[in-house]
């Protein structure tokens, strides 16, 4: 909240401020044309990808789950135990029903690991399904996406962009047969006995090609796509994409009363806010409740105090939230179903029209903007599979600055789109060779940040690229804000600790504010009036820690959102 307390803010208001969308894109483009360039997207490395991972041997007869989560959860710098991750899939002992030598009734593994984890498979332990696994995923720090159904296709770009796949196919895709029994909840539970998680890690469009992982073995097998991608539909088709601890937390600073108000995704896809004021830390106030969040918030702040905040909401909508005179209202529907697939990235230009930038369908680059109370959108300024993660949003160049768009292009590369004075666009310039970006970037006027080759961090500005944190420090996308000359950075770096670099004639090596098992999402990072540092970052425990940093002393963390309250979305 960015001035009071007490029960008349911690409400949400809807429908209070008119939001006029114009969902079709010729309106849009008829009120602010764009000029598009050709795309400079090189086609080998979409064609083909391979992520580096170490493979693992399953150290219980059962475990094959927990032993592919460990390789993908290793590929994108976590490590855990296959015993930690036994334990957090948790256990239903229970013996089955059998008839006819087979399962009639047993436990149900889209709740938890069924029977003996060193059991006769089928007939006194089995396995765990894919929400499980994704809650164990979460729980250690990475963004997961779990489900049936997925297209092979989608699991490609899922390896195209760095993240591995654990997926159910056959040891070695030997032939496969599906039965089912009734799990003790009701539910129809299809199993097999060839039933194995590996972990997709390498595909090659120009020789049809997959790759996997096998904790069976511990050794990497390639196959043809064709009998992977068969062997995969008879299993459901399920699959976990797993990749680096997405977006969670977002702030901003009141230019009228110095209050900070941070953003945050909480449980069950609700959406929060903590603020500060006089000195104290209030909060959480719920803008909306469960099934209102699909990815993490963007917050701006208006220079007469109001603040707004975006997310992408049900159904893949852009929805905004808004603050005036002590009150939140919304959601007002800015992007329609089908219309946001990525946490968005807004600013306020010098004219105090807001401008909002999302990964929109089929993995295209949307822009929505407001003028005149009204919003318009979307405007389509990158083409299908231009856009990889959230895209990031920053003015530009000196008085009157413009807006640019940096974003991650499909062959892993750093891609930027340029307005134009009267509204126009131009892009995508290439601002990086390919397999050089591996996060959501973020962008200051004077550079751009993202997580580079070998868990880099890597800065692009007028001058160049510049190497700012070695391989093996960074595992989220960065944030980054400037101070006058001076620019801040920050990402979760190795062991879930929280580094910190300054960019001030020069990029210095990175302080710690954070130790380790303090991070566990992409960090967030504002400057107050007085030059003081604020970071926020996902905790331990899905807690909410904010570090501070005053002269040049670090304080932290302060825990200002207990355990459950703060989950990474994807980026």
């Amino acid at each position: 909240m960015a001035n009071g307390s007490g029960d008349a803010v911690l409400r949400s208001v809807r429908s209070h401020r008119t939001l006029v969308v114009a969902v079709a894109l010729f309106a849009a483009i008829a009120t602010v044309p764009l000029v598009l360039s050709a795309p400079t997207v090189a086609r080998a490395s979409t064609d083909s990808a391979t992520i580096a991972v170490t493979p693992v041997t399953q150290q219980h007869a059962l475990d094959c789950e927990a032993a592919a989560l460990q390789m993908a959860l290793s590929a994108v710098g976590i490590n855990v135990s296959q015993a930690t991750l036994l334990a957090q899939f948790g256990t239903d002992l229970r013996a089955p029903v059998m008839r006819n030598g087979a399962p009639a009734q047993w436990g149900d593994p889209y709740q938890t690991f069924v029977g003996n984890v060193d059991g006769n498979f089928v007939i006194t332990g089995y396995g765990v399904y894919y929400p499980p696994i994704v809650k164990a995923a979460s729980d250690n720090g990475a963004s997961a996406e779990g489900g049936e159904g997925w297209q092979p296709a989608q699991l490609y770009k899922a390896v195209a962009a760095g993240h591995p796949v654990v997926v159910r196919v056959p040891h070695l895709l030997a032939p496969a047969s599906v039965g089912y029994w009734t799990a003790w909840d009701g539910r129809q539970v299809w199993y097999s006995h060839r039933d194995h998680a590996q972990t997709l890690v390498g595909f090659d469009y120009g020789s049809s090609t997959v790759t996997l992982a096998d904790p069976a073995d511990g050794q990497l097998h390639t196959y043809a796509m064709a009998a992977f991608e068969n062997a995969f539909a008879l299993f459901h088709a399920q699959a976990i994409v797993v990749s680096p601890g997405g977006a969670a937390v977002t702030q901003a600073v009141s230019p009228t009363t110095g209050s900070i108000n941070i953003a945050v995704r909480g449980p069950d896809n609700s959406l929060r806010l903590y603020w500060s004021s006089d000195g104290g830390w209030y909060g959480p106030v719920g803008l909306e409740g469960p099934g209102a969040a699909f990815s993490g918030p963007a917050v701006v702040a208006e220079g007469n105090g109001n603040f707004d905040v975006a997310v992408e909401g049900p159904s893949n909508t852009l929805d905004l939230y808004w603050y005036i005179s002590d009150r939140w209202y919304g959601p007002g529907q800015v992007g329609p179903p089908g219309s946001t697939y990525s946490t968005p990235s807004m600013t306020i230009d010098p004219n105090g029209h807001i401008t909002i930038a999302v990964q929109g369908p089929s993995h295209s680059l949307y822009v929505f903007w407001n003028a005149a109370s009204k919003w318009y959108g979307p405007g389509g300024l990158g083409a299908a599979n231009s856009t990889f993660g959230a895209p990031a949003l920053a003015l530009v160049g000196s008085a009157p600055q413009t807006l640019e768009a940096v974003v991650q292009s499909g062959d892993a590369a750093l891609q930027q789109y340029s307005e134009h004075s009267g509204g126009s666009w131009s892009g995508p310039n290439a601002w990086s060779q390919v397999d050089q970006q591996y996060s959501a970037a973020a962008s200051t006027p004077a550079v751009t940040l993202y997580q580079g080759p070998g868990n880099s961090l890597d800065a692009h500005s007028a001058s160049g690229t510049t190497r700012v944190g070695a391989p093996g420090t960074t595992f989220s996308a960065p944030a980054v804000a400037s101070f006058g000359t001076v620019t801040y950075a920050a990402s979760q770096g190795f062991g879930h600790r929280l580094d910190f670099y300054i960019d001030n004639g020069g990029w210095g090596g990175a302080t710690i504010p954070g130790s380790n098992a303090s991070s566990y999402s992409a960090p967030s990072v504002v400057v107050e009036a007085g030059g003081n540092v604020d970071l926020a970052v996902e905790g331990p425990s899905n807690t909410l820690y904010l570090f501070w940093r005053i002269g040049s002393r670090w304080y932290g963390p302060g825990q200002i959102g207990t355990v459950g309250s703060v989950f990474a979305a994807l980026p």
